[in-house]
């Protein structure tokens, strides 16, 4: 069983996403919807999968949640909230009655800004709730986790992209030092996506991402790791199965338990799917 922790879907003419008006490639500025992705899935064996924010709306976030019922394979949905506003409490409790809406994505508004004393009701509503929280972790905001966990421990922190390494610079010293201090707290959990865009290969081309996947186990164990495919971003890189076959080259040499953890196990525990 596959079950792909990282997904996205946009429609251009229903909502503004930013940053994909300022992407300079064309692929990404066009729609993606559920049935463009769908055949690649059953063809490769990937069950279902989880979606996550490309635009910080709530109207998103229930435009996917009505979708779920179109596609039962769109097991969750990860979707975008003002952390730090005054009514977050409610909002929250409104969007988790859904059985799908998983949890919250944020990223950097400002330097620190999710130990800024507004955003921690919001965080601590997150736990109330039972939704996690995804974080858009680049160099800074990586280094910002360990701190994250250890005031919110009953909090679970996904690190998209495992942090986004600087794969193709070939310096991950910084990385793996920020990776494991992040690592060190059992709230914390990531994601083994975004690897090949990271790396900046070319479809086909075998991107060294060995090293990238071996500290991931090193620091995390197999237990907290999970599948992402990161589509349709990803085909900035590589097509969806290319992207599938070169995590599935990374991890062919693990024990059972441990692949079965990565490819589905940890996303179904962490994201509480079918709950």
């Amino acid at each position: 069983m596959i079950i792909d922790s990282h997904l996205h879907i946009w429609e251009l003419t229903r909502f503004h996403y930013p940053w994909i008006a300022q992407q300079s490639a064309a692929l990404l500025r066009q729609t993606y919807l559920p049935d463009d992705i769908w055949p690649q899935f059953k063809t490769l064996g990937v069950s279902g999968a989880v979606f996550v924010q490309a635009t910080d709306l709530i109207e998103e976030s229930e435009w996917v949640l009505s979708l779920t019922e179109r596609f039962p394979w769109l097991l969750g949905v990860v979707g975008w909230a003002d952390l730090a506003a005054p009514d977050i409490d409610t909002v929250l409790a409104r969007l988790a009655r859904h059985p799908r809406y998983k949890g919250v994505r944020a990223g950097a508004a400002a330097p620190n800004w999710l130990l800024d004393d507004s955003v921690q009701p919001g965080l601590r509503a997150l736990v109330k709730h039972g939704l996690s929280l995804d974080v858009i972790a680049g160099e800074d905001e990586l280094q910002l986790v360990p701190e994250l966990a250890r005031r919110h421990p009953e909090l679970t922190i996904i690190v998209d992209h495992l942090g986004s390494p600087a794969t193709d610079s070939g310096d991950l010293t910084g990385w793996q030092r920020d990776l494991a201090a992040a690592a060190i707290h059992a709230n914390v959990v990531a994601k083994m996506s975004g690897l090949l865009t990271q790396a900046q290969c070319d479809d086909g081309a075998l991107a060294d991402i060995g090293p990238v996947v071996q500290t991931a186990l090193a620091c995390f164990g197999s237990q907290r790791l999970m599948y992402g495919g990161d589509w349709p971003v990803s085909l900035l890189a590589a097509s969806y199965p290319a992207t599938l076959a070169a995590t599935q080259r990374e991890l062919r040499d693990l024990a059972p338990n441990d692949a079965a953890n990565i490819w589905h196990a940890t996303a179904q525990r962490v994201y509480r799917l079918g709950q």
